[in-house]
């Protein structure tokens, strides 16, 4: 989800914006009755555009698609300036068509007609190739920012609907500690901090290996641990922040992220027998860009990108699958994609291979959705997912929810408890082991554990 910003201040004027119909109706544009917190933007001189939008990924055909676009725009003196917007879209290769509107609050795009042209030639599901522009004076953001580039969403005809069970919160599975470090200094213990905001930073991410080995990055000691059966094995000392992640590779090193600043981040790699490699300078599509996690195929890796909601190739990477981009699926071995997207209580999920979408699938709650912590295939055409599920009112409660669905069936669903007494990234909680094993990075006051769950039934 994007947060969405907007100029404020005390009186609220009512902008109803025309819908404006461009190419025989291929896109248009609706923001009916948009409401703007305050008085218009006055026309400033801007120092800076920023875009924040969210992105459909994955829709059913037939559906009415809206896509929520934001524009803040900013003089050098942090005056409101006013942008104009203008999104491009088009079915698979066909022609580009856009449509452009004043920033305000509300703004959304309706991609609805364009999306219906995606299975125009009969197909099963076909996607659409989009870009957003935002320009003020002399200022301007886009996304991406490269010039003739494209992000895309995809539509399938037939995305079946499973229902999956609810389960008592207090019903938790307990799963086996394999890693328990007391909080501390030095070895077998993890670095903790107060953050800045007064919340606790600790180790950051972690990954299993193909040897079920753990990785735990220790941003507070700038190192990353290697743990076999909770021992010990290897340490190597990284120039870390907050937030920093990490990927597990198949030879027994790794990659790491290290977000900077200035749109630009490092991917460190470590090699198998522990040292530290030179560090690649990655530059991000926008200088607006914030990298949120990297994972690995094969020997290549790839950057998540926010706001962009999409994936980045690292330089360096050399396989078929790395030279696409970027994709707004989580790369997968022989250039696939994985698609997933949470909606109101809704999962959908989906494996692009050619540019057509398989295997799709919508999980439907009975409770509120947070964030999707961690979606994989299973290797079978189904899916495994952990998705945050919680409920207000006078006694509220939350936990993750994990769901192996195979194919249009739920295989198993059972709920894990939360555990974040430190800062954690979505993102980085979760981990699928060899074996289909799942693993649940923990921080509690005493300390930091790893957890494994059998997907199926035992620990």
């Amino acid at each position: 989800m994007r947060e969405r910003c907007s100029p404020r201040s005390a009186r609220v004027v009512a902008a109803a914006v025309t819908a404006v119909a461009v190419a025989a109706g291929v896109v248009m544009l609706r923001g009916v009755s948009a409401a703007q917190v305050g008085r218009r933007a006055p026309v400033a001189m801007p120092g800076h555009v920023q875009l924040f939008y969210t992105a459909p990924v994955l829709v059913r055909a037939g559906e009415r698609v809206l896509v929520p676009i934001d524009a803040i725009c900013a003089s050098v003196k942090g005056v409101p300036c006013r942008a104009r917007v203008t999104m491009r879209a088009a079915a698979g290769l066909g022609a580009l068509h856009e449509a452009s509107a004043s920033a305000s609050p509300g703004l959304r795009f309706d991609l609805s007609a364009v999306a219906a042209r995606a299975l125009a030639g009969g197909g099963t599901s076909g996607s659409i190739r989009f870009s957003i522009e935002a320009v003020a004076g002399g200022a301007r953001a886009a996304l991406p920012a490269e010039a003739g580039s494209s992000l895309r969403f995809y539509v399938a005809k037939s995305i079946p609907p499973v229902r999956v069970p609810s389960i008592p919160f207090g019903r938790v599975r307990r799963g086996r500690t394999v890693l328990s470090l007391p909080w501390g200094t030095g070895a077998m213990r993890a670095g903790i901090a107060l953050g800045g905001d007064g919340v606790p930073t600790g180790p950051s991410s972690f990954d299993v290996d193909r040897w079920g080995r753990v990785l735990l990055l220790d941003t507070e000691q700038s190192r990353l641990e290697t743990f076999a059966d909770g021992e010990l094995v290897r340490a190597t000392t990284l120039p870390l922040v907050p937030r920093s992640d990490v990927a597990a590779s198949r030879d027994g090193g790794a990659a790491v992220l290290v977000p900077g600043v200035g749109g630009r981040v490092d991917v460190r790699r470590v090699v198998a027998d522990g040292s530290s490699g030179t560090a690649t300078d990655v530059p991000m599509p926008t200088a607006f860009g914030i990298a949120g996690a990297i994972r690995m195929v094969g020997e290549d890796a790839f950057v998540h990108l926010f706001p962009l909601d999409a994936w980045m190739p690292v330089a360096g990477s050399s396989s078929a699958g790395a030279a696409t981009g970027l994709t707004v699926g989580e790369p997968l071995t022989g250039g696939r994609q994985l698609v997933s997207v949470v909606r109101g209580r809704r999962v959908r999920l989906g494996t692009v291979a050619g540019g057509r979408v398989r295997d799709a699938v919508e999980l439907s709650f009975g409770r509120e959705l947070g964030e999707l912590s961690l979606a994989a295939p299973d290797g079978a055409g189904g899916y495994v997912v952990v998705v945050h599920v919680w409920h207000g009112g006078p006694r509220p409660a939350d936990a993750f929810q994990v769901v192996h669905v195979a194919r249009t069936r739920i295989a198993s669903t059972f709920l894990v408890p939360s555990h974040s007494y430190t800062v954690d990234a979505p993102q980085s909680v979760f981990r699928l082991g060899p074996g289909g094993l799942l693993y649940q990075l923990r921080t509690l006051p005493s300390g930091v554990q790893v957890v494994r769950y059998g997907i199926g039934g035992g620990s």
